[in-house]
């Protein structure tokens, strides 16, 4: 299982090129020789691996063609999409490999902190960038970007691939963007007996088809803090309020104005744990179209609150 979670810093090379210090070893020759050794299983994630092996010349091009099964279409495949930032993606009905789950989330924009957004675990402005692949013929696409609406069908661009060497009995798996970015969407989240979340289902059934199926996944231990985010800032109309709850209970998210009277409530309802996010579209209760001007919301979760500023512009 291979993930690039840091987009800043070159991901599979085949050492060539150590001008920078950043390109040390022969990471495809290694790989390489171990998939040609037979009966092998892969799983490659990463917001901009089909690019970097594009870039780094032919061996590197010729592994993502050959081995992952793909053709690079799209450095950057969010414009190609509708500019979503958080693209619904859906299985393929007969894909062989992903069976618990048909949709889920594959969230572009990070985490906002102080300004910025968090990239794979880099501090960078914006969003990240997903690479824009077509599986190549003889491959197989798992799952496809729907349309901004939500429906399948509109691109050829794949959101998971598989792709089989029968010549080396070997299996590869790749997603054009990093596993952490893989989200529960938020209506599944909130239902109060919400299973794990997605991308450990998905990860079970990658697992299990590749035969290690000796373990179930468990959810990950109860977060310390409450905590939420929005984006944009400023926004026009909609704002997108995001959050984690360290368990499943009551959250509570409302929107008041400078003077510190209620323009809305977004959310009053019990919420799985784990992510989430609502909306507010920049009206209030009574659904007149709020004022331009700088605007709070309260975010609560039993004894935890987080307050956000946020602008709406016009």
């Amino acid at each position: 299982i291979y993930t690039c979670g840091v987009v800043g810093i070159n991901t599979l090379s085949d050492g060539t090129d150590n001008s920078t210090g950043s390109d040390p070893g022969d990471d495809i020759g290694v790989i390489t020789g171990w998939l040609q050794q037979g009966g092998k299983d892969m799983l490659l994630t990463g917001d901009d691996l089909a690019g970097d092996l594009v870039r780094n010349g032919g061996v590197t091009s010729a592994f993502l063609a050959d081995w992952m099964g793909v053709d690079l279409i799209e450095e950057n495949v969010l414009p190609m999409i509708g500019v979503q930032t958080a693209p619904l993606v859906h299985t393929e009905s007969a894909n062989p490999v992903i069976h618990s789950v048909d949709e889920w989330r594959a969230v572009a924009s990070a985490l906002s902190t102080s300004g910025g957004y968090y990239g794979g675990g880099s501090l960078v402005t914006g969003t990240k960038r997903y690479d824009g692949v077509y599986a190549r013929p003889g491959a197989v696409r798992l799952a496809e970007f729907t349309d901004p609406l939500g429906f399948p069908g509109a691109y050829m661009f794949s959101a998971a691939t598989l792709n089989l060497r029968d010549d080396h009995n070997a299996r590869i798996i790749s997603f054009p963007y990093d596993f952490q970015s893989i989200w529960t969407p938020a209506a599944e989240a909130a239902k109060a007996d919400a299973p794990l979340a997605i991308r450990a289902q998905v990860l079970a059934d990658i697992l299990n088809y590749f035969g290690q199926n000796g373990g179930v996944p468990s959810d990950v231990p109860d977060a310390l803090t409450f905590g939420a985010h929005h984006y944009p800032n400023p926004f026009n109309p909609m704002v997108t309020i995001s959050y984690t709850m360290p368990r499943a209970g009551h959250l509570s998210v409302k929107v008041f104005d400078v003077r510190g009277r209620l323009i809305d409530t977004v959310a009053d309802s019990r919420q799985a744990a784990g992510p989430g996010e609502v909306q507010w579209n920049g009206q209030t209760a009574s659904g007149e179209a709020a004022a331009a001007g700088v605007y709070f919301y309260e975010a609560r979760a039993g004894d935890e609150v987080v307050i956000g500023k946020m602008a709406l512009i016009k």
